[in-house]
């Protein structure tokens, strides 16, 4: 089984694959556990980052395997207010896109949510996509 460190979670965890396409988290050294890319959930921490210094360390590496772009529905999927929190700041940096636009109007819509975070997401709704948007 060949493990590939691509990009680094925090210190000690990191994103990558094995064998040349199954996503996993693991250490620098050796995979810990697959990772469903559907529902990255072991991806969120990534949120804390910048989008903009995620993208570009994968762009630098011209590396697309790891789905750093699901994770704002990934947060919202978990309804946890601290990675919906989080994935604001990406979705506002985002490229707009109708995906995006739908997880706005879900964290708008969403009673498991702040009102914070409900009137953030509207905010960067209507920044993005308009009045109507």
């Amino acid at each position: 089984m060949a493990w590939e460190p691509i990009l680094s979670i925090d210190p000690d965890t990191w994103a990558g694959v094995i064998d040349g396409g199954q996503l996993c988290i693991g250490t620098f050294d050796h995979p810990i556990r697959h990772v469903d890319a559907r529902y990255p959930t072991d991806l969120l921490p990534l949120l804390e980052r910048p989008y903009s210094a995620v993208h570009a360390e994968l762009d630098e590496m011209e590396e697309d395997r790891i789905p750093v772009d699901d994770l704002p529905a990934a947060a919202v999927v978990s309804q946890d207010n601290q990675w919906a929190e989080l994935a604001l700041s990406w979705l506002a940096d985002m490229p707009p896109s109708q995906a995006n636009h739908r997880l706005l109007v879900d964290l708008e819509e969403a009673s498991w949510t702040t009102p914070n975070i409900r009137h953030g997401a509207h905010r960067i709704r209507r920044a993005l996509y308009g009045l109507g948007g």
